[in-house]
């Protein structure tokens, strides 16, 4: 019989910040306002959180003062403890917010990082001039961060780490940030893991399709050709002689990671990823992703929460978010 002690669950979930429905009336278009308003989304919240019943949440675009005086005390209620990270800026005030079932696990530490402090690492070593160097750091200097959370399992003893990620939008214009962000955060995941051998996961907006360089550059940890050929083509870093230059061809040693098997958790269970996990004005794909260690003696996934499909766009006066959550259950190997 399987030792259940081992077995644990993660949520995936972007709940849509107050601040970015206010910004954008587009919502109004296909749902009431009554069913927009943070206080009635709230409602709708919780309660899918108590159905999903995980013992790990990893959400994106919390803003501060709901985690602090709203969502914490509510889902402390309901067992959890949480750590947050506001993205960086004035723009968009909002962030990630990690909570863990205290019955389940212990927080034994938790790093809140921005992104482009990662990618600034392999700025430092990659040779280039100093007026070169500016030019790419003032093209990747975006306001996303992440939450790398080292979770005990108070059955077992294992420590986990967990990484809540939410990657750039920027309408999906900017692929090369886009992956060079994620090899950042895998192997910062992974060194804070202590090694690829350590049970790790990543998860969280990914805001990249399955057919994106992102998402291969994620499975594979280094870039196909095909994918290495798309992000050439994009060359969109202004140089200081006045040419333009792809940020991969610059920064070309940070586009692979340390994680030789990491899997999503929904593509090895169903065999392809949800069709779709955000759905609103000016997008309808998935964009969401739960990805794990699945090198022998890390993690095995156990089972996937299948999706809502969906008819149209949302949040619903059933759905709170323009996100779908994600949730996926594991086994300490």
């Amino acid at each position: 019989m399987a030792d259940v002690s081992k077995n644990f669950s993660v949520v995936s979930y972007n709940v849509l910040a107050e601040c970015h429905r206010q910004s954008n009336t587009g919502y109004t278009t296909y749902t009431a306002e009554e069913h927009l308003n943070m206080v009635y989304r709230h409602q709708r919240l919780l309660a899918e959180f108590q159905y999903l019943d995980a013992d790990v949440l990893c959400l994106q675009e919390i803003e501060p003062q709901y985690y602090t005086e709203t969502l914490g005390p509510a889902l402390k209620m309901l067992g959890y403890e949480g750590v947050f990270k506001r993205r960086l800026g004035d723009l968009h005030n909002e962030g990630e917010a990690t909570f863990y079932r205290t019955s389940r696990f212990t927080l034994v530490d938790n790093a809140p990082l921005a992104l482009r402090d990662l990618v600034e690492k392999d700025l430092e070593d990659s040779g280039l001039d100093y007026e070169m160097k500016d030019a790419v750091r003032s093209f990747v200097d975006v306001h996303t961060v992440m939450l790398v959370t080292r979770l005990q399992c108070n059955a077992t003893g294992t420590i986990l780490t967990v990484g809540n990620i939410h990657v750039l939008w920027a309408k999906l214009t900017r692929p090369g940030i886009q992956s060079l962000q994620i090899a950042c955060a895998v192997r910062e995941v992974v060194n804070r893991a202590g090694g690829s051998q350590n049970p790790h996961i990543i998860c969280g907006d990914f805001n990249s399709m399955p057919t994106t360089p992102m998402y291969q550059l994620a499975q594979d940890g280094y870039l196909s050709d095909q994918s290495l050929n798309t992000l050439q083509a994009a060359q969109n870093i202004e140089m200081p002689d006045g040419s333009k230059a792809a940020l991969v061809n610059l920064l070309w040693k940070g586009f692979q990671h340390t994680s030789p098997s990491l899997r999503s958790a929904y593509n090895v269970v169903q065999g392809r990823e949800p069709s779709c996990t955000s759905w609103n004005m000016v997008i309808n794909g998935c964009l969401d992703y739960i990805w794990f260690s699945a090198s022998p003696g890390t993690l095995n996934v156990l089972g996937v929460l299948e999706s809502i499909p969906l008819t149209g766009p949302i949040p619903t006066s059933i759905i709170p978010s323009d996100h779908l959550s994600m949730k996926a259950d594991f086994s300490f190997a």
